[in-house]
């Protein structure tokens, strides 16, 4: 279903409609054909997405009437953007899925503690491509950082150098997590060379939960090329 904010005729327009798909990018808005749904099986990974879904599902009916009320004054409290990038105040089964499939997701438990708040800060990650026979992708640096915890890498599969944008689809098999005692040191390599393809447009991106508040940072995505 797509996402769309009224105007003369349409200021901007998310999702698919028929066999189109809209979006926006940094160049502006586009469209594009829309890709076909996949019939197979499911495959090991959805198979564990799904049964996690089915734990958090399982947790948030244990949880205590007290704790229930503290994730519903933290969701009124808290604003997040839509795919418009318009404000929204989510639901607390939102804000506590949300923060249990990406503890999951990254190896941890979930957690019956109830975050300081839903959305984590975050700072702008420095990256560059270094070629020759170690070619790889490094981050430099994680900027100003108001936060320590994790931090979850995703990369998609290489790309044309045309393409400028990418929101997914992520190579599963290649997601990286770390902790702060990776990123004290820096530069490290978050693309290893046995993953590059000279001359592609790479998409890394990345969230960070903040074990001082408990909260999870909005995506980031940067694009790298692996030209010299």
């Amino acid at each position: 279903m797509a996402v769309f904010r009224p105007a003369a005729p349409f200021g901007d327009l998310r999702g698919s409609i028929g066999q189109t798909t809209y979006g926006r990018n940094g160049a502006g808005l586009f469209a594009r054909a829309r890709t076909a749904p996949d019939d197979s099986a499911p495959s090991a990974e959805q198979l564990a997405q799904r049964q996690m879904l089915r734990d958090v599902a399982t947790a948030w009916l244990a949880i205590s009437a007290a704790q229930r009320t503290a994730w519903r004054a933290l969701a009124a409290s808290t604003s997040m953007p839509n795919a418009l990038g318009d404000p929204y105040t989510p639901t607390a089964w939102q804000l506590y899925t949300r923060l249990q499939l990406f503890l999951l997701f990254l190896g941890l438990a979930i957690t019956a503690d109830v975050p300081l708040q839903a959305i984590a800060p975050t700072s702008n990650f420095e990256f560059d491509y270094l070629g020759g026979a170690g070619k790889r992708i490094r981050l430099l640096s994680i900027g100003q950082a108001a936060w320590s915890g994790y931090i979850l890498f995703q990369k998609a599969y290489p790309l044309s150098l045309n393409r400028y944008w990418c929101r997914g689809p992520w190579n599963t098999g290649k997601d990286l997590v770390v902790d702060h005692t990776w990123y004290d040191t820096l530069p490290k390599t978050v693309v290893a060379t046995d993953q590059i393809t000279d001359n592609k447009a790479y998409f890394i991106r990345y969230r960070i939960l903040d074990e001082t508040t408990g909260g999870i940072s909005c995506p980031i995505i940067h694009r790298v090329t692996s030209t010299t």
